[in-house]
């Protein structure tokens, strides 16, 4: 009777079996988990390039003296409300989401920082003359 093999035996070979299908079915699930995370990085890839480019940075504006950091911000969104209203742009202050000084403030002596002006929208940016698109 050497046709039938001993219960121990067919135990090892299914467990051989169920082991291959496990490393099999783990090898699968690790490349989905890495096929995941790259497609979310894109997608924050893209994101922020999207939201990028409802930005404009305005360099060599003048930088305000204030010592207080709320006083010296105000001043820089009256500075690019005025400029917009310069330009005859026609965007509303509704349209203007943030409005930042980019780095490290020093002192008065170094070259002003950059002002990040960022819409609230794509179609904000796009302005009557095609200034900023």
């Amino acid at each position: 009777m050497k046709e039938l093999e001993s219960p121990e035996s067919w135990a090892e070979m299914a467990g051989k079996h169920v082991d291959a299908k496990l490393d099999s079915v783990a090898l699968n699930v690790e490349n989905v988990n890495k096929a995941l995370q790259e497609a979310r990085e894109a997608a924050l890839e893209e994101q922020d390039k999207e939201s990028r480019k409802n930005n404009i940075i305005i360099y060599r504006a003048q930088e305000s003296t204030a010592t207080s950091a709320e006083y010296r911000l105000r001043e820089d969104v009256r500075f690019c409300q005025n400029l917009l209203i310069g330009l005859n742009a026609g965007v509303k202050d509704a349209n203007i989401k943030k409005v930042q000084r980019l780095g490290r403030r020093v002192d008065a002596r170094t070259a002003p920082r950059s002002i990040l002006l960022q819409f609230a929208s794509r179609g904000a940016k796009k302005i009557d003359h095609g200034i900023f698109v």
